[in-house]
């Protein structure tokens, strides 16, 4: 089996531990709680992946070029991983303690849940395991944990916020124990605040970006619960789950992609043809992928619903089918942006995502009252849409497609 194919499996894998369990229990939280219980532990995990998103600081991208960058250098790749490591902690502890400070949005257990929840997610630094290419413990780890807290799920969750807080404690243990297993394969390095400086100079403009792009979620999560249209809330969360679900498995073939093509380009240098890298094979490859992966989406979410509203009218249809229209630009803009950063071209990324973003932020709070629920579709497909036409056209400009 090649080496390409077998880091794709093994990401897979170590994704697929993370969402299986969301998927498996998706049912039972349907029956149990609701459509509208269902929401609220969509919205938690939105706030919760937003916040792990902040304190990452992109780390799942960049750390994986950085690592190539330090290859032939043992010492310098462990003072790198442990600096990282040391710089997320501090700012999770900010991000946590502003957080429990400004929210207003539920009450103090779903506080907890969601700093417990976005711990979790964000020291489980999967792009470690990618960078090393090994993954059996990590896998092993996450799977035993979940298959636990689906246990302790279906003998004591009978409240939401139970529900909610075992969901919380399993993802923060594993991202507890790979906190430690990573401390412990890079004892010799040391923390480095050049090394810290040179990575945040490096990120600066993805940061910003990916921050606008994140965004987005919270804030129509918000409007939905604001509006006080609950079913709304669980049927946009039930679709946006397999479809954040597809985007995450489809990231394990982007990462991958992402280091290879990142190996070509830090070993030959600047002044490689870049083509020669198969960019646009490659990007053709992911469309009629993301193709399959939208009709999937549709048809998975559609069925999923149906079991349990019974009938669906034409209006909530039309909400499933547009809700995961979104799955097919936001793989490739997955795949674009990480190839435009990886050649230096991260200002204009920026301002493609802010001008995107921005443009469904005005649909939200200009059409919501011409147009109800309507305005959601912009937010969700038009944002995407216009990023990918955009990066596109950038590509095309420096003769890479």
């Amino acid at each position: 089996m090649s080496s390409f194919l077998r880091s794709i499996i093994s990401v897979s894998a170590l994704k697929l531990v993370d969402y299986i369990v969301p998927i498996i229990i998706m049912p039972l939280v349907l029956t149990r709680f609701n459509l509208e219980g269902y929401g609220v532990y969509s919205y938690v995990l939105t706030i919760s992946t937003f916040i792990s998103f902040i304190y990452d600081a992109c780390l799942n991208t960049v750390g994986v070029q950085q690592l190539n960058k330090l290859k032939g250098n043992e010492i310098a790749q462990q003072s790198f991983v442990i600096s990282a490591i040391f710089f997320k902690l501090v700012f999770f502890f900010v991000c946590a303690i502003v957080f429990i400070i400004i929210s207003e949005t539920a009450g103090k257990s779903d506080y907890f849940c969601v700093v417990i929840f976005s711990f979790g997610f964000g020291m489980l630094n999967s792009w470690y395991y990618i960078a090393k290419d090994n993954f059996r413990f990590i896998i092993i780890v996450s799977l035993v944990v979940k298959i636990l807290a689906v246990l302790f799920v279906l003998y004591y969750a009978f409240e939401l916020h139970m529900f909610i807080f075992i969901q919380a404690i399993a993802s923060a243990l594993v991202g507890l124990i790979s906190l430690i297993k990573i401390k412990n394969d890079n004892r010799l390095g040391k923390i480095s605040f050049r090394h810290i400086k040179n990575y945040l100079k490096n990120i600066k403009h993805m940061y910003i970006y990916s921050g606008v792009n994140a965004l987005i979620q919270p804030i129509i999560n918000s409007a939905i619960l604001a509006s006080g249209n609950a079913s709304l809330l669980g049927i946009y969360n039930v679709v946006m789950r397999f479809v954040a679900v597809s985007v995450t498995f489809s990231n394990s073939i982007i990462t991958v992609l992402n280091k290879c093509n990142s190996e070509v380009f830090y070993s030959v240098g600047h002044k490689t043809n870049y083509v020669e890298v198969k960019y646009r094979s490659q990007l053709l490859k992911l469309l009629f992928y993301s193709i399959v992966v939208f009709i999937c989406v549709a048809a998975i979410s559609y069925v999923s619903i149906y079991m349990t509203k019974g009938e669906i009218s034409r209006f909530f249809i039309f909400l499933i089918f547009s809700f995961s229209l979104a799955v097919i630009p936001s793989i490739l803009n997955q795949y674009l942006t990480q190839l435009i950063h990886m050649i230096h071209s991260s200002k204009n990324i920026v301002k493609y995502e802010i001008c995107s973003n921005v443009l469904s932020l005005i649909s939200i709070f200009l059409f919501s009252s011409l147009f109800p629920y309507y305005y959601i579709v912009y937010a969700v497909v038009l944002s995407p849409i216009i990023i990918t036409i955009c990066c596109l056209w950038d590509l095309k400009c420096k003769n890479l497609l």
